[in-house]
C-alpha cells in the first residue's frame, strides 16, 4: 500500500517542491517537480498536505472511494514573520438557526488581520458538525479557518471520526506559519468509538516533529488540555518517551472547558477560551482569544464580546486600574476601596487595588501572578485574596505588603475562580471540589477536604455560624455542606430536578437556604440539605450573585430577566425589576436579548441598589419596584456596587472604577 500525487499551486499552475504530505503515519516532501510518494500506513483514512491554504477544503482528501494520484491544487496562504491568530472553541451550533457571533469573529478578523482562525472542536453532534464548516470559513469570517475535532464530533457510524474528516479533514496535521510549526491534535475519544489506536497520532506527532526545520517552535491545538504532567510535558509511547519541550513546545491551546484561562508552567503557555456568543461554564465571559507571535515572543489576550454601552452619565471620580473587573466585589473600608481584578492573557496585569473612596486616588496596586476571579475578604487589617494558580495571599490593608502566602492543590491545571471566605479563625480557599482550610494568622494549612469533581463558577461560599458551616454550590453538581471543624461531608443535595448545581450563591436565613437552580427557587432544610419546596422562577437563575433580603421579600438576581422579587412564604414571583441588553454574556449558555444581573443586590433603607450586565446602576424602590435612578456607566459590570459616604461606586468590566451621587 503506497500513496503518490502531485501538489500545484492554483494561482500560477506550476509544481510546488519541499512541501510536506501526510498519511496520518508518515511524513514526506514532495520533489522539485511537485510530486511526492507516501510508504502508506493500514489505518491511513486521508492524505493531507501539511501546509496553511486559503480555502477550507483543497488541502486534504479522504482515501476511500479515491481513484488514483492524489493530485492537490492548492492556494497557498502568504508568508508571515510576525503574525496573529484567532482562536474559538465549543460553538456547539447543533439546532441553531441564527450564529450571531460570526458577525463579531469577522469584525475582530477586520480589526487584528490574522494570518488564521483555529476551532478546537466541538461543533456539535450531527447537526452542528455537519454545518459548521458552512458557517464558519474563510468567505464568511475573512481568514483560513482550520480545526480540531472534539468529543461531540465523534458521530460517525463506521467510526466516530467519519463524517468529521469528510468535512474538515484529517483529525492530526500540522503545518509552519512563520518560525512557528503547528500540531493539531484529536482529543482521541468522544461520543461515538474512535476508528484509530490510542498512540497512532502520538506516533504521527513523532514522525512529524522529525521534519521540521531548526529553530522552530512548537504550538499545539487540541481540543483537549496537555495529555502529560503540566510541568513535565512528556509523552510515553510504546518504548519511547516524547518530550514536546526538547521539540519546541511553547504553548498548547486548548478547548473543552467552556472557561477563559492561560496560565504559564515551566516556560510553556496553557491557554483556552470559553464561548463566543453566551458565558462560559464557570461564567467567564464571551469572547475569542488572540495569540500574537512576534519573533519567540507569544503573548495572548481575550478579545471579549461587548457591544457597545450607552454614553456613560459624569461621575464624581472615576479610576482606571489595571486588569478586568469580574466577579470580584469591591470592598470599602475605613475610607478606602478594595478591589482585585482578572486578566486572561500574558502577560497579565491583574492584582489588588486600593483607591480612596471620596476622591479615587489609587493608594497602592499589588500584582498577582493569576488572575483574581472570586471575592476577596478583609479580617481586621489584613486583606485576602486567591489567585487563579491556587496562591492565597495574606496582605497588609494600610500599604499591601505581603505578609504571608500558600499554595491550594488544585484539581487539575485549569484555573479557580472560587473566592475566599473567613469563618473564625479559618480563611477557606482552593477549588469548589478541593477545599482548603488555612489558620488566618499564619496561614498554615488546617484541613484540605476532596470531594467529588465539579465545576468552577463566581457563586461564594455562605458561612452559617450557627452550626458552624459551610455551604457550598458546588456547580454542576451539588450544594454541599461541611463542618468547619475538620471539612467533612455532612450533607450534600444533588436534586437534578431543579438543578440545584448551577452557579447560583445561596442565601442562608433562620428558617432555611434560599437559592435560585437553573429554572426553579427553591427553600432548603439547612440541617439536612433537604428540599422543603420549590418553584418555577420565571427565569434563567444561573447567576453568581445571591438573593438580597429585606424581612419579606427575596430579590433574586437573573441571567435574562434582571433581577425578581419573590414572597419568601410561597416562592412566587411577585415581580420584576428590569434591566437592558446585556453588553457582555457570562451566564452559561444564554445569549442574545437577555438583561443578565451578576451581582447581589444592595438594599438601603427602601432602596433596591444593582448593577447589571448593561453596564448600568439601578436605583429601584423596593416596595412599589418603580426605577428611581439609572446611572450609566459605560461598561459592563459584574460586581456588587458599594454605598460609601453617599455614593454608589461600581467596577467596569475594563477596570474603569466610577462613583456616583446616590
Amino acid at each position: 500500500m503506497s500513496f503518490s500525487g502531485k501538489v500545484t499551486n492554483r494561482k500560477d499552475n506550476t509544481p510546488m517542491a519541499n512541501i510536506p504530505v501526510s498519511d496520518g503515519r508518515n511524513t514526506v516532501f514532495t520533489d522539485e517537480n511537485g510530486r511526492f510518494l507516501l510508504p502508506g500506513w493500514e489505518r491511513a483514512k486521508m492524505i493531507n498536505v501539511a501546509l496553511l491554504t486559503e480555502r477550507h477544503c483543497d488541502w486534504y482528501m479522504p482515501i476511500e472511494g479515491h481513484v488514483g494520484d492524489f493530485d492537490f491544487v492548492i492556494d497557498p496562504s502568504k508568508e508571515h514573520s510576525d503574525f496573529c491568530f484567532l482562536h474559538t472553541s465549543d460553538t456547539e451550533i447543533e439546532g441553531r438557526c441564527e450564529n450571531e457571533w460570526i458577525a463579531f469573529a469577522k469584525d475582530c478578523v477586520k480589526k487584528n488581520s490574522p494570518a488564521f482562525f483555529m476551532h478546537t472542536g466541538d461543533l456539535c453532534r450531527e447537526d452542528g458538525v455537519k454545518r459548521h464548516y458552512l458557517v464558519m470559513n474563510r468567505e464568511t469570517v475573512g481568514c483560513p479557518v482550520r480545526y480540531c475535532i472534539g468529543n461531540h464530533d465523534f458521530i460517525g457510524e463506521k467510526y466516530g471520526e467519519e463524517i468529521y474528516e469528510k468535512l474538515y479533514g484529517p483529525c492530526w496535521y500540522s503545518f509552519d506559519c512563520g518560525k512557528y510549526h503547528f500540531a493539531c491534535l484529536s482529543i482521541g475519544a468522544g461520543d461515538n468509538p474512535s476508528g484509530y489506536a490510542h498512540d497512532d497520532q502520538w506516533i504521527w506527532l513523532m514522525n512529524d516533529l522529525e521534519t521540521v526545520g531548526k529553530g522552530k517552535k512548537l504550538v499545539i491545538c487540541c481540543h483537549d488540555l496537555c495529555a502529560s504532567d503540566p510541568t513535565g510535558f512528556t509523552k510515553k509511547i510504546g518504548d519511547n518517551t516524547l518530550d514536546l519541550k526538547e521539540k519546541g513546545l511553547c504553548a498548547w491551546i486548548y478547548g473543552h472547558y467552556h472557561i477563559n484561562a492561560a496560565h504559564e508552567y515551566d516556560g510553556v503557555i496553557n491557554a483556552t477560551i470559553s464561548r463566543p456568543d453566551s458565558g462560559g461554564i464557570d461564567s467567564s465571559p464571551a469572547g475569542f482569544r488572540i495569540v500574537k507571535l512576534s519573533g519567540e515572543t507569544i503573548t495572548t489576550d481575550v478579545i471579549f464580546n461587548t457591544p457597545e454601552c450607552e454614553k456613560p452619565d459624569t461621575p464624581v471620580w472615576q479610576t482606571k486600574i489595571s486588569g478586568n473587573a469580574e466577579f470580584s466585589s469591591p470592598i470599602a473600608k475605613d475610607g478606602a476601596l478594595y478591589i482585585a481584578t482578572s486578566d486572561d492573557g500574558i502577560p497579565k496585569k491583574c492584582g489588588i487595588s486600593k483607591l480612596c473612596t471620596k476622591s479615587g486616588e489609587l493608594l497602592w496596586f499589588v500584582k498577582t501572578r493569576g488572575a483574581v476571579k472570586g471575592d476577596i475578604a478583609i479580617d481586621g487589617k489584613k486583606l485576602y485574596v486567591q489567585d487563579t494558580y491556587g496562591t492565597l495571599y495574606c496582605l497588609d490593608c494600610a500599604d499591601g505588603s505581603q505578609i504571608w502566602t500558600a499554595k491550594s492543590t488544585l484539581p487539575r491545571v485549569n484555573s479557580t475562580r472560587m473566592g475566599v471566605t473567613i469563618a473564625k479563625d479559618l480563611v477557606i480557599a482552593g477549588f469548589q471540589s478541593m477545599l482548603h482550610a488555612y489558620d488566618k494568622t499564619s496561614g498554615k494549612l488546617v484541613w484540605l477536604t476532596e470531594m467529588s469533581g465539579c465545576e468552577g463558577a463566581p457563586s461564594r461560599i455562605v458561612f452559617d455560624e450557627k452550626r458552624e458551616r459551610l455551604i457550598i454550590s458546588r456547580h454542576w453538581k451539588s450544594l454541599a455542606c461541611v463542618d468547619l471543624a475538620d471539612g467533612k461531608l455532612i450533607w450534600e443535595n444533588f436534586d437534578r430536578r431543579h438543578c440545584w448545581y448551577r452557579t447560583s450563591t445561596p442565601c442562608l436565613l433562620d428558617d432555611g437556604i434560599y437559592l435560585g437552580g437553573m429554572y426553579t427557587l427553591a427553600k432548603l432544610c439547612p440541617d439536612s440539605g433537604k428540599t422543603i419546596i420549590a418553584k418555577p422562577s420565571k427565569g434563567r437563575m444561573d447567576v453568581g450573585g445571591a438573593p438580597a433580603f429585606d424581612g419579606k421579600t427575596l430579590f433574586f438576581p437573573t441571567g435574562d430577566k434582571g433581577v425578581i422579587a419573590v414572597d419568601k412564604e410561597t416562592l412566587e414571583v411577585t415581580g420584576i425589576l428590569s434591566a437592558t441588553a446585556a453588553k457582555i454574556f457570562s451566564s452559561p449558555y444564554i445569549y442574545g436579548n437577555i438583561c443578565t444581573v451578576e451581582s447581589t443586590p444592595i438594599i438601603t433603607e427602601n432602596k433596591l441598589i444593582f448593577t447589571a450586565s448593561d453596564g448600568c446602576i439601578y436605583v429601584y424602590n423596593k416596595d412599589t419596584a418603580e426605577l428611581e435612578k439609572r446611572i450609566c456607566t459605560g461598561e459592563a459590570l459584574l460586581s456588587s456596587p458599594v454605598i460609601e459616604d453617599g455614593l454608589i461606586i461600581a467596577a467596569g468590566f475594563y477596570g474603569n472604577i466610577c462613583a456616583y451621587k446616590l
